[in-house]
């Protein structure tokens, strides 16, 4: 039984690449493929209406592309965080969920899990310019699952240790996870963050 969607209602929401194999047919209906868009090696992005997974086919249905749908879902989300203040971002010291001593930030969101903002360059863009405010240029993410978003300062120098903790997190059963990598915005696009290496001359 096709479930019906509001243009209004869609988000998007990260997932990693393991997700399109094991979630391999939509629940809106259609039992079709789900409308996904790559975004890095590990990561991609899908659309969702409350808790069914959209097809192509569904998106069709509302008259929209996947870009169309990508882009309205982005909407979405600001709409759903924001207040008579601006936008509304939760924060709390990481140390409460992951008990790493460190300058590392919680984020929470209202209406829709955090690192759903990480899968659109405009939700993401403004999620990373308000931590810059707060921890500085460049901050690192840890995303291990939908709800659980980490913004750790760069050089800070327990990041070995909130990998080690997003990996366990990782090995939890019965919730997706997604990276136990660190991210970093670049372009709008959560990407593996590579250390820059200076080579010494001998």
């Amino acid at each position: 039984m096709k479930v019906p969607i509001r243009a209004s209602k869609i988000q998007p929401r990260l997932h990693n690449h393991q997700w399109a194999h094991t979630a391999r047919l939509s629940t809106d209906g259609f039992c079709d493929n789900p409308a996904m868009l790559n975004l890095s090696h590990d990561l991609c992005m899908g659309l969702h209406s409350g808790k069914v997974t959209l097809s192509y086919r569904a998106l069709a249905e509302v008259g929209l592309t996947t870009r169309q749908a990508w882009d309205q879902s982005a909407t979405n989300l600001l709409k759903c965080a924001t207040t008579p203040e601006g936008i509304r971002f939760d924060l709390r010291d990481a140390e409460t969920t992951t008990t790493i001593a460190s300058s590392a930030l919680e984020i929470r969101v209202p209406g829709a899990p955090i690192t759903a903002w990480l899968a659109h360059p405009q939700t993401f863009t403004v999620l990373n310019r308000h931590l810059e405010l707060r921890l500085g240029p460049a901050p690192l993410y840890l995303a291990p699952n939908s709800h659980t978003l980490i913004a750790i300062p760069a050089g800070d120098p327990q990041i070995f240790e909130f990998e080690r903790w997003a990996r366990s997190l990782l090995e939890v059963g019965g919730v997706e996870g997604i990276v136990d990598k660190l991210l970093v915005y670049r372009h709008g696009f959560p990407c593996p963050y590579q250390p820059a290496f200076v080579a010494l001359a001998a």
